[in-house]
C-alpha cells in the first residue's frame, strides 16, 4: 500500500534526529509538562506523549509523537524518523497493546493498533496534509509505514512489570505526568503513581542548560544532511530493476544501502556515474549478516555505495548485480539512482 513518489527528500543525520527527540523529551520533563505536547488543529497535527510497557523489561517506556484525531480515536505514524527499523514504542505496542497518552488535556488509556487497508489509505491522506513530502518521506524506508490506531479503553493503566516503586506526590508543581493530579471531589485512589518522572527542582536548571547546548550543537550541523536509499532482497525478489531518484544539495551524501550475497559470486559492481563531477562515489563497503557476534555463512548481507553531491545538476548512477568472471551472468538485478542536486 506504500505510495510511490517519484521525488526523494533527504534528511537530516541520525544522531540529529534523536538529539531532537531527546530536546522534545527534556523540554517536556523541565516545564514539567508545560511545554512539548499541542493539540492539533486544522494546519498542523498536536502532539502527544505515549506510555508503553517494554516487551522485554517490562517497564514504562516514554515516546512523544504527533498525531491526529480521528473520531475518538488518535492516531499516528511509526515512522521512526524515516529510519528502516520499527521504532521500539510500536514494538511495545505489538507486545502489549494496552498503554496510556498524555495529551494537553489530560491523561487517557488507549488500546494500540494497527490500520486495517482501508483505514490506512483514508488516514495516510490525512496526514499528507500537514507534509507535502510524506511519501518522498516513507520511499526511504525499504517497508511500509504502518499507521496506528490509539483506541480509547476503560481500564485504568497498561499492565506490566513496575521493578521502581512508586511514590505518590500531592503537590501539583512536583507532578510530571499531566492528569495524574486528583480533581476537586474525585476519589484519593484515582490518583496516578510517578516513579522516575520526578525531576528535583534543583536539577532543573542543568538539564536546562542541557537543552541548550544540544540545540547549540545540532544548529552548528543542521546543514550537514543524509539519506538513506536502496533495496532489500524482498524488493529485487520481485523485480529485478529497480529505479529511485532524489534530491540534494551540494555537499550532501546519500548511503544506498543493497542486498548482496557474495557467496553465491554475484556482487555489487562499481557504480557507473554518468557525471562525475556532479556526484562521486565516496565509500563502498560489504556488511555481512551475523548473529550475536558470530557472521553467518551462506546467509545475504548488505553492500553500503556511499555518493557524495559535488556540484549542482542531475547524474544518474547505475549499479549492476553480476558475476565478474567472462561467461557469468551481468545484470541478474540492476539499481539505478537519479541524483538532482540542488
Amino acid at each position: 500500500m506504500m505510495m510511490e513518489s517519484s521525488r526523494r527528500a533527504p534528511l537530516p543525520p541520525r544522531w540529529f534526529v534523536r538529539s531532537a527527540w531527546a530536546i522534545h523529551r527534556a523540554a517536556y520533563a523541565v516545564t514539567g509538562g508545560r511545554r512539548g505536547l499541542r493539540t492539533p488543529t486544522a494546519d498542523r497535527y498536536g502532539m502527544l506523549r505515549l506510555r508503553t510497557v517494554g516487551r522485554r523489561t517490562g517497564k514504562e517506556r516514554i515516546a512523544i509523537l504527533g498525531y491526529i484525531e480521528d473520531g475518538s480515536n488518535l492516531v499516528t505514524k511509526a515512522m521512526n524518523g524515516w529510519a528502516d527499523p520499527e521504532p521500539d514504542w510500536w514494538l511495545n505496542l505489538l507486545a502489549h497493546p494496552d498503554a496510556r497518552v498524555d495529551l494537553v488535556d489530560g491523561s487517557r488509556p488507549v488500546r494500540g493498533r494497527a490500520a486495517n487497508e482501508d483505514e490506512w489509505l483514508r488516514l495516510w491522506a490525512r496526514w499528507a496534509v500537514y507534509n507535502e513530502k510524506l511519501d518522498a518521506h516513507a520511499a526511504l524506508r525499504s517497508r511500509q509505514t504502518q499507521v496506528v490506531i490509539l483506541e480509547p479503553r476503560s481500564d485504568a493503566q497498561p499492565r506490566g512489570n513496575r521493578s521502581v516503586r512508586s511514590v505518590v506526590y500531592a503537590v501539583p508543581t512536583q507532578q510530571i505526568d499531566q492528569g495524574s493530579v486528583p480533581a476537586a471531589g474525585q476519589p484519593a485512589e484515582k490518583m496516578e503513581t510517578m516513579t522516575h518522572n520526578r525531576i528535583p527542582g534543583a536539577l532543573r536548571p542543568l538539564l536546562a542548560l542541557l537543552v541548550i547546548g544540544l540545540v547549540a550543537v545540532g544548529c552548528t550541523s543542521a546543514n550537514a544532511k543524509a539519506a538513506e536509499m536502496g533495496a532489500s532482497c524482498d524488493q529485487f525478489g520481485t523485480q529485478k530493476s529497480i529505479t529511485q531518484t532524489t534530491e540534494m544539495a551540494v555537499g550532501d551524501q546519500v548511503k544506498v544501502t543493497l542486498c548482496s550475497n557474495p557467496t553465491t559470486g554475484f556482487a555489487w559492481q562499481a557504480p557507473e556515474i554518468s557525471d562525475t563531477a556532479i556526484v562521486s562515489l565516496a565509500d563502498k563497503s560489504f556488511g555481512a549478516p551475523t548473529s550475536a557476534s558470530a557472521p553467518v555463512v551462506g546467509a545475504a548481507g548488505t553492500d553500503y555505495i556511499t555518493l557524495k553531491a559535488t556540484a549542482k545538476g542531475t547524474s544518474t548512477v547505475v549499479l549492476r548485480y553480476s558475476q565478474p568472471w567472462v561467461g557469468g551472468t551481468s545484470s541478474e538485478w540492476t539499481y539505478t539512482l537519479t541524483v538532482t542536486v540542488r
